[in-house]
């Protein structure tokens, strides 16, 4: 697995983690990399997860939050 791939599940198990939004600061610090690194990310897994009926929901001054749609479980 590479850094990135790491670095993108990281990101994703904490949101499944999290019932509250969570900010990409916060995120950032986490992880140990810069804000725009993980807006980056969401963007990528936003993709890769909508198949699947989920998105990363993103709210200014919020945070971001995993969003399940139907047919999801």
């Amino acid at each position: 697995m590479t850094h990135l791939e790491k670095r993108k599940a990281l990101i994703l198990n904490k949101l499944l983690e999290e019932e509250t939004y969570i900010t990409s600061k916060q995120l950032a610090a986490w992880i140990g990399v810069s804000v725009r690194t993980i807006k980056s990310d969401i963007a990528l897994l936003n993709e890769i997860v909508e198949p699947c009926h989920i998105t990363i929901e993103a709210v200014p001054h919020k945070g971001y939050l995993l969003k399940k749609g139907a047919g999801s479980d």
